[in-house]
């Protein structure tokens, strides 16, 4: 689940030019901390942005879903799907 949180993340988040603006060094930070971490998923998000930025979303949703079905209370699980705050 992490992993897709951070690519979801780095897909909303992650316009450089904006970042040095505003100088949001730390941000920035964790931008090129992720592209290191996960270089073969930030490449794919670039080829297909709409494609592999919604496998990612979905995958975070139905990771979030299936753990608090089974750690939590399954109603209200069912209840915040598709949970895809970021």
């Amino acid at each position: 689940m992490e992993m897709y949180f951070e690519l979801v993340w780095y897909a909303r988040n992650a316009n450089k030019p904006k970042l040095l603006d505003r100088e949001a060094y730390e941000t920035l930070a964790y931008v090129n901390d992720l592209e290191n971490k996960y270089p073969d998923e930030i490449k794919k998000l670039g080829e297909d942005d709409n494609w592999y930025h919604g496998f990612n979303s979905g995958m975070l949703a139905a990771s979030r879903l299936y753990i608090e079905m089974i750690e939590g209370n399954p109603e209200f699980a069912l209840e915040c799907h598709p949970d895809l705050d970021s």
